[in-house]
């Protein structure tokens, strides 16, 4: 508890030492822990005399100071078996526990597998799996063929036998985290089978848990706090998550008329009464009724309030998106006569005895080389220049004479 809780208690002790009155601090602290639940959750916080610490301590004070009272006695008997005994919670993971350790021998008999030779392996190993599942759950009887059956049945649907290769190739703390996922797995498929009445071979009934323990939740309100055993007999109503039971119909309508007025004024009831708070274990209800308003002719009305909190997978179911997909009539109608097209159709093949024409062919190829070639050749030429001249035409008479010569430009 907080710091002016602690504060409280030790005030408390002090008072009852100086009256003589004997009073452990863990009784202090069962008290206060239930008249804090009557007390703090109804209306404002106030200051002074009227605040909700001043009377949760005034509350544990007054029922110290007279042990004499019935509702005392309740609530001393209520706190001998809350501390001797432990909540459902609890024997619920002791049985866990027990379970685990029962199977621990057949789950490292499993992991120590790393090699399936033959297919009568993988069987034995299958089936030691089937038992291994069974005990872990705790839904039946392994020894039982219908049970067995049903077992395997659920394990099929998840792992088939011709998987086991790859399971046995797995680390041993992947195997043994496998074996737990697929106990959870079978046991959620057999629950769900037994729930719609087409399986649940071997799994014990467990009793409903009743509000009010069994009493008339009806004649609890109106014999204000009057504890009339109901009878399921009649019929168990079950309204937001909680199941009653009534000792006549007449109450039974009558409640079912009004369920949240009859429910708010019970709250109210064990409220004014802390030794109904540990009996029909209503610590979560008074916790989550924070406040209330009050309507007219219909008396208290309590707001409940609880935080809820939701965890969803991020893909339950693999994305598919079909291209062929089309809405079209047209379509539809296209494909449908294309489909009967083809059924319409027949292939037929023609396969010779023997083939022609064919003949093997070698050959061969050589890495490429570098070559080269000169194609082209620079060269000049120069043409000579002819003259012509007269020889012999000074002083010699008809003894001309044509020369004819050439020269070079150079």
């Amino acid at each position: 508890m907080d710091t002016p809780f602690n504060d409280m208690i030790e005030e408390i002790t002090k008072q009852c030492s100086d009256k003589g009155i004997q009073a452990s601090p863990d009784f202090v602290v069962f008290l206060v822990s239930l008249v804090s639940l009557s007390l703090t959750n109804r209306g404002y916080e106030t200051e002074g005399p009227d605040s909700n610490e001043t009377k949760i301590l005034n509350g544990v004070i007054e029922k110290l100071f007279d042990p004499s009272r019935p509702s005392f006695v309740a609530l001393k008997l209520q706190f001998h078996f809350a501390k001797r005994y432990r909540d459902r919670g609890h024997a619920v993971k002791k049985c866990r526990s027990r379970l685990a350790h029962k199977t621990a021998p057949l789950s490292k008999e499993i992991c120590d597998t790393v090699k399936l030779d033959s297919t009568r392996e993988m069987e034995r190993l299958y089936q030691k799996i089937l038992v291994f599942i069974t005990l872990l759950s705790g839904l039946g009887d392994p020894t039982l063929p219908p049970v067995l059956r049903e077992v395997a049945i659920g394990l099929q649907s998840v792992i088939q036998p011709s998987e086991l290769p790859r399971f046995v190739a797995l680390s041993e703390p992947e195997k043994e985290e496998q074996l737990a996922e697929l106990a959870l797995i079978v046991a959620g498929i057999r629950l769900f089978n037994r729930d719609r009445q087409s399986g649940g071979e071997g799994i014990d009934d467990r009793k409903n848990t009743i509000t009010f323990l069994g009493f008339c939740a009806w004649s609890f309100v109106v014999g204000r706090g009057a504890l009339i055993p109901g009878n399921p007999n009649i019929g168990v109503a079950e309204w937001r998550g909680k199941c009653f039971v009534f000792s006549s119909v007449e109450a039974a309508k009558e409640f079912g008329e009004q369920p949240d007025r009859f429910f708010s004024l019970a709250l109210d009831i064990v409220r004014k009464k802390q030794e109904y708070i540990y009996l029909f274990q209503m610590f979560n209800d008074l916790q989550s009724t924070n406040s209330y308003k009050s309507s007219s002719d219909e008396g208290p009305y309590f707001l409940v309030r609880q935080h809820q909190e939701v965890q969803t997978d991020t893909h339950v179911v693999p994305t598919f998106i079909d291209k062929d997909y089309s809405a079209s009539l047209w379509q539809l109608r296209e494909q449908a006569l294309h489909l009967a097209d083809i059924c319409r159709s027949v292939t037929r093949s023609t396969q010779t005895f023997k083939s022609h024409f064919r003949a093997g062919v070698n050959l061969q190829t050589l890495m490429p080389k570098d070559k080269e070639a000169q194609t082209r050749k620079d060269s000049s030429t120069n043409t000579i220049t002819a003259k012509k001249y007269l020889f012999g035409s000074r002083g010699r008479p008809n003894l001309e004479e044509l020369v004819n010569c050439g020269c070079n430009n150079e």
